[in-house]
């Protein structure tokens, strides 16, 4: 894991590849980037269970976290670790999942 920021929830949130998450970050206007960090702020306080919209678990271990169009996908490590992986929107949303789960 490249970066892991300990959260008050006891959630940790890590990135497989900080090069990979500032790219796709820096890809975003500020008010959406904004939206991005309030959800990872509800995911690492509430944890992966949070469920529908916000959380959609995928199957083999893979979940969704839904920031209007914008979708980051992460696993769950033991130890209460949420690690981030990949990162698109709805119109890659297929190729995501797809590479990701090649990644894993």
């Amino acid at each position: 894991m490249d970066v892991a920021d300990k959260l008050p929830s006891g959630w940790v949130v890590s990135h497989r590849s900080i090069r990979r998450w500032i790219k796709w970050l820096g890809q975003l206007d500020t008010l959406n980037a904004a939206r991005i960090a309030r959800k990872m702020e509800r995911l690492a306080a509430h944890g992966p269970d949070i469920g529908m919209p916000v959380v959609r678990q995928l199957g083999r271990g893979v979940c969704e976290l839904r920031v209007d169009k914008y979708r980051m996908y992460f696993i769950v490590r033991p130890g209460r670790v949420i690690e981030f992986v990949r990162y698109g929107d709805k119109d890659t949303q297929r190729r995501d999942i797809s590479e990701m789960q090649k990644e894993l």
